[in-house]
């Protein structure tokens, strides 16, 4: 009698059985779905397409479906930029300040707050590190339906088909990475000055992001704050969405929210929170409710 072995696929919540040494080529077929549009970790290590047919599965393996590679498997109504400019908290990850606890448990905790939109930025990890992350957060937002923003990194946000990559002043250019994304994906540009916004808009940029507004503990930096004064300049003189960054928390958001800023991007206010996602619905409700 052939042994069947019971395999945990952490796919939406699925359970499936297969035969031993049964080939993850094999179970992809028995699951109807198509192996080069997935990535998938084996007892915690990610394999590539070309792996799937040489490794059989014994008792007591682990497989992983970290993400599905090109779109989500429900279909989200709306182009990119469309939902992008429907935000308004902008959580974006910093997983030294999170209190212990993991990029992937924070990000799921905005999910749950109702966060249409993460950005993912960890400066620590190896590359093989940040790619195995990407992918798993990947595979969280397409569950809640909701955009993926990778830092810095265009590389890894091609790889696990992100929703769009955000730049700073020092990364690769704007028009470099319009160029390797193509027309549909998010480029946000970290702006210091409205010289650099301008200069975002002409480079083809989704958004532009003005900050730091305030002092902040997230970011190892030479750039001083440059108040809200910038916002209302680039706000008014450029046409692509404005978000706002840098030391903005509960004593001084409805500075920014009385003079038009709608879209808020928070670190340290939401990450060291107790109860995150709590926390990242109540400022949803207060944002709308300005």
């Amino acid at each position: 009698m052939v042994k069947c072995l019971e395999i945990m696929i952490h796919l939406n919540g699925q359970k499936h059985f297969c035969q031993q040494n049964c080939s993850l080529l094999e179970l992809f077929e028995e699951l109807k779905l198509d192996p080069r549009k997935y990535v998938v970790e084996h007892n915690q290590v990610a394999l590539g397409f070309e792996n799937y047919s040489q490794t059989r599965l014994q008792e007591d393996d682990t497989v992983e479906i970290l993400a599905f590679m090109g779109g989500g498997e429900r279909p989200i109504k709306g182009s990119l930029k469309k939902r992008f400019n429907e935000i308004d908290l902008y959580p974006v990850t910093c997983e030294e300040l999170s209190c212990g606890r993991s990029d992937q448990w924070i990000v799921e905790q905005f999910l749950k707050g109702g966060a249409k939109v993460v950005q993912y930025r960890n400066k620590n990890l190896s590359d093989k590190e940040y790619l195995i992350m990407a992918r798993r957060l990947r595979n969280l937002t397409l569950r809640y339906e909701a955009l993926l923003i990778i830092n810095d990194r265009v590389d890894i946000a091609l790889e696990v088909d992100a929703d769009g990559v955000h730049l700073g002043q020092d990364d690769l250019g704007c028009e470099k990475a319009r160029l390797l994304l193509g027309s549909e994906k998010i480029i946000g540009v970290s702006c210091h000055s409205l010289e650099d916004a301008v200069n975002a808009q002409k480079d083809k940029a989704t958004y532009v992001n003005v900050g730091p507004i305030f002092m902040t503990q997230t970011k190892k930096t030479s750039v001083t704050p440059v108040g809200i004064d910038l916002f209302q300049k680039v706000s008014s003189t450029i046409d692509l969405p404005v978000t706002v960054m840098g030391g903005i928390h509960a004593d001084n958001i409805e500075m920014l929210l009385s003079v038009g800023a709608k879209k808020i991007a928070m670190v340290s206010e939401l990450v060291q929170e107790k109860n995150v996602s709590e926390r990242v619905h109540d400022l949803i409700e207060y944002i709308r409710s300005f």
